[in-house]
């Protein structure tokens, strides 16, 4: 359907009067399962299809420029606000789903807030004639939704005490949760590598000899070229063989206790 046919003159009969005739949803499951305990017990007596989905949402565009600009604007707006609500309402078996499979909050009623405002945003800005179906980019709002409270509440967890959030902070992750829950993971990830240095620098300390921890950081910690066990010997008054067998010997009880295997190959 090309964008032009929202500028036809025979728009409001194609789009509205001669469009296949969508039912009209009843959210009566939705309020019994919300007023009773939170589970899969309740199920909706029809859900729409990606055809009615889509009738719907041609409808609510049109109604809405309808709205936006002409004659009986305050008629177009209730029109759109019925559309919007009607889009919204029949989808509202998919916001249950997505909530018991992807949610993450304190409470079940939390989750299922963070999901029905997605849907109210999916819907507000789903262009229908773009070829994919409202189900699949309502279901990646909602998980989307759900990737920024997640990384919100790890961020809140991992402050410390005391320090107060900047103004809008909040929202400055809100269009782009996945890259702030990647960055968040990143940070933790360094946050226990850099741990895990620790503890072997203090293994090293207390576990080696002197001989042996100045081979080892010789070999894997020295600036610019690694020198031979041929320098290393002679800046201790030991042979090149001597060398490499005290850094293998290091080396080995080093990776026994932190990563559990042997050691490398050493050249």
């Amino acid at each position: 359907m090309p964008p032009l046919l929202y500028d036809h003159p025979d728009a409001e009969r194609l789009l509205l009067h001669e469009a296949p005739e969508v039912p009209r949803p009843d959210p009566g499951w939705f309020a019994a399962m919300v007023a009773g305990e939170p589970g899969r017990g309740a199920q909706p007596g029809w859900t729409p299809s990606r055809g009615e989905n889509h009738v719907v949402l041609v409808q609510l565009r049109y109604a809405e420029r309808r709205a936006a600009a002409g004659p009986d604007a305050d008629r177009w707006a209730a029109l759109a606000a019925r559309l919007r609500d009607d889009a919204a309402t029949a989808n509202l078996a998919l916001v249950v789903a997505m909530v018991h499979r992807y949610g993450y909050g304190d409470s079940f009623e939390e989750r299922l807030g963070q999901a029905m405002l997605a849907m109210a945003q999916a819907v507000r800005c789903f262009d229908p004639l773009r070829g994919v179906a409202f189900s699949t980019y309502a279901g990646r709002c909602i998980r989307a939704a759900f990737g920024k409270q997640r990384f919100l509440h790890a961020r809140r967890a991992a402050k410390p005490a005391g320090v107060v959030s900047c103004p809008g902070e909040e929202a400055l992750y809100a269009d782009d949760a996945e890259r702030a829950l990647a960055t968040h993971r990143a940070e933790r990830r360094w946050e226990r590598e850099r741990d895990r240095a620790g503890e072997v620098a203090e293994f090293v300390a207390r576990a080696l000899s002197p001989e042996e921890r100045h081979v080892l950081s010789r070999r894997l910690w020295a600036e610019g070229r690694t020198p031979s066990f041929r320098t290393i010997g002679r800046e201790i008054g030991l042979s090149q063989e001597r060398a490499r067998q005290l850094y293998e010997g290091a080396f080995a009880r080093v990776r026994a206790t932190y990563l559990g295997g042997p050691s490398p190959t050493s050249g």
